[in-house]
C-alpha cells in the first residue's frame, strides 16, 4: 500500500532532486508533465515542457515555447 508523504517529507525530496537538475536534464511533475532544463538557478529553471504544442515544434524543428518554473512550483518533482 501507497502512503501519501507529508509536507515536510516532500519538500525535502523535492530539495534534494533539485539540486540535481543540470542543463538537458528531463524532469517531470508526478508523471504528468514533463520537461527539459535549460538553465538552473537558486530559485527555479528556465524549461521547455514536453507538451503537445512543443513535441510539434520540435518535429517540425522551429522555435520552442519556453517557461521558467520556480522550486515552488515543482511539487512531485522527479528527475529522469
Amino acid at each position: 500500500m501507497m502512503r501519501t508523504l507529508t509536507h515536510e517529507e516532500e519538500l525535502a525530496m523535492r530539495k534534494t532532486a533539485f539540486k540535481k537538475l543540470k542543463p538537458g536534464m528531463l524532469f517531470d511533475l508526478g508523471g504528468e508533465r514533463y520537461f527539459i532544463v535549460l538553465e538552473c538557478d537558486k530559485d527555479g529553471a528556465d524549461v521547455v515542457e514536453l507538451d503537445e504544442k512543443n513535441r510539434q515544434r520540435i518535429v517540425r524543428d522551429v522555435g520552442l515555447s519556453t517557461s521558467y518554473l520556480s522550486f515552488d512550483e515543482m511539487s512531485c518533482l522527479n528527475v529522469r
